[in-house]
């Protein structure tokens, strides 16, 4: 059985999906057909995906903010945020350097 190479992953967040379902996903995967997706840290069960129905970004909050913008306008940045932060739960300090004004107390949507 003839293996596929495995590249590394250079951009490890992607927002896949198809037919009105849209979610963010780490790629922990890739080869020439197939990208392998981590649904949430929970999910040990990969989603695969064509790599060319993935768009694919170096951070989450590239990630987040592509949703949001295609995906997912109707639903406030605190929902997709915290959605993120439930599926990702090793993100959050990543997310505090990145989106520091998002963490501050008091801090309203």
């Amino acid at each position: 059985m003839l293996e596929e190479t495995q590249k590394q992953v250079e951009k490890p967040w992607a927002v896949y999906g198809s037919a009105g379902f849209y979610a963010i996903g780490r790629a922990v995967k890739e080869t020439k057909t197939y990208l392998s997706l981590q649904t949430s840290e929970g999910n040990k069960l990969p989603e695969y995906v064509n790599p060319q129905c993935a768009h694919r970004f170096a951070n989450p909050v590239q990630a987040m903010a592509y949703y949001r913008v295609h995906h997912a306008v109707r639903f406030p940045k605190k929902q997709i945020i915290d959605t993120f932060l439930s599926d990702f739960p090793s993100q959050r300090a990543n997310l505090e350097n990145l989106l520091p004004s998002r963490f501050e107390t008091n801090q309203s949507n």
